[in-house]
């Protein structure tokens, strides 16, 4: 039987929060991709990770509640975070690898447009498995699948960013809508 704890963390995202605040970053990534601001688009995750915490104060505290979770769970939590940073660090390394070589024309160049969706995909599939969350193993799928339309399709990386983030959004939305709806606000949500 699951602990209180392990429910409400299991829980904490089942808003659909998640899923919209992706699809954004998804869509703005791609929209500045293809407006050729790919450095400015740099500012996209720190907005988003600003404005994470007052929208699910605002959101998902008053339906849900708020905890503070053990010791245990946050040391792990930090352990499982060094472990996505390094290996997203190791990723980008052999991602910026087969961009240069593949810069240098040795047939790799058509795959290069898929490349930062692959490495978006690999990093939520790793992120699924050290955090627990079988959701990110779905980004993961349409992340991947969205960098194989891309190369398929000659698309830009952009499109493949915007197509990726436009799904997202639609079950973020549908997810959001569901969960307002069955949790109504219940008093102050300090839990």
């Amino acid at each position: 039987m699951k602990t209180i704890e392990a429910k409400a963390y299991a829980s904490r995202l089942s808003s659909g929060l998640l899923e919209v605040f992706v699809g954004v970053g998804l869509v703005l990534l791609g929209l500045g991709w293809l407006a050729d601001l790919v450095a400015v688009t740099a500012v996209v995750p720190i907005l988003l990770i600003s404005l994470w915490s007052p929208v699910v104060r605002r959101v998902v505290v008053p339906r849900s509640g708020s905890a503070r979770f053990a010791e245990g769970r946050r040391r792990r939590e930090r352990r499982g975070l060094w472990t996505f940073l390094g290996v997203g660090v190791i990723v980008l390394a052999v991602a910026l690898g087969i961009f240069v070589v593949g810069g240098r024309g040795l047939g790799l160049g058509e795959v290069v447009a898929g490349l930062p969706l692959a490495i978006l995909a690999v990093a939520a599939g790793l992120g699924s498995v050290v955090f627990g969350l079988g959701r990110l193993g779905w980004f993961a799928l349409a992340l991947a699948a969205a960098g194989v339309a891309t190369v398929l399709l000659g698309w830009d990386p952009g499109l493949g960013f915007i197509a990726a983030g436009v799904a997202f959004l639609v079950v973020g939305c549908v997810l959001l809508a569901r969960y307002v709806a069955g949790h109504p606000p219940v008093g102050d949500g300090a839990a």
